[in-house]
């Protein structure tokens, strides 16, 4: 798991008539989420992941069956969803589900008892951000499959809250979820 970095010049001037550069960042981070074997934890998210699918055009093969686009597991879809530390690391495996449930912290958590069944399990979200010019940046995450907020995210978002007034140049926020 390494983070990525591009740099391009760019052939277009700004209005300082300055040349600058690009840059797209694409950064892997782990992160805890909740598993469960029978793939509940996926409820939610999965049908707001089929929802926007079916915005964009894009449906699932069969309605009746379940979707294998809100799983990570349709290579058409178009939202990234968080991957657990096998599906990130051993991409071309069809099915990780024995190799996800026998992670060390969910052995650990799942011999305790647990009423919910939910057990805690390791997963790798990515964070993309270009930089376009000197006033237009660009982020963007993985979709967490647990409805929980997205810590490094909400880490971005609290600090450019927290720098807005500080600058000089006024600058416009769009936050898109």
């Amino acid at each position: 798991m390494s983070a990525t970095c591009a740099k391009e010049k760019s052939n277009l001037k700004n209005n300082k008539s300055k040349e600058y550069w690009r840059t797209a960042l694409y950064i892997p981070y782990l992160t805890f989420s909740t598993y469960s074997e029978t793939g509940a934890e996926l409820t939610k998210s999965g049908k707001k992941v089929e929802k926007l699918l079916k915005a964009y055009g894009i449906q699932n093969k069969n309605d009746n069956e379940d979707s294998d686009m809100a799983t990570g597991n349709d290579s058409r879809r178009i939202i990234h969803s968080s991957r657990t530390l096998d599906q990130f690391y051993y991409h071309s495996l069809k099915d990780t589900k024995s190799r996800d449930s026998d992670q060390v912290v969910t052995r650990y958590t799942h011999y305790e008892s647990r009423v919910d069944k939910a057990l805690d399990i390791l997963r790798v979200d990515e964070l993309w951000l270009w930089v376009i010019d000197e006033e237009t940046v660009i982020t963007s995450s993985t979709s967490r499959l647990d409805d929980k907020e997205d810590p490094v995210l909400e880490g971005i978002f609290e600090s450019l809250r927290k720098a807005k007034g500080k600058s000089k140049k006024q600058t416009t926020t769009i936050f898109c979820r």
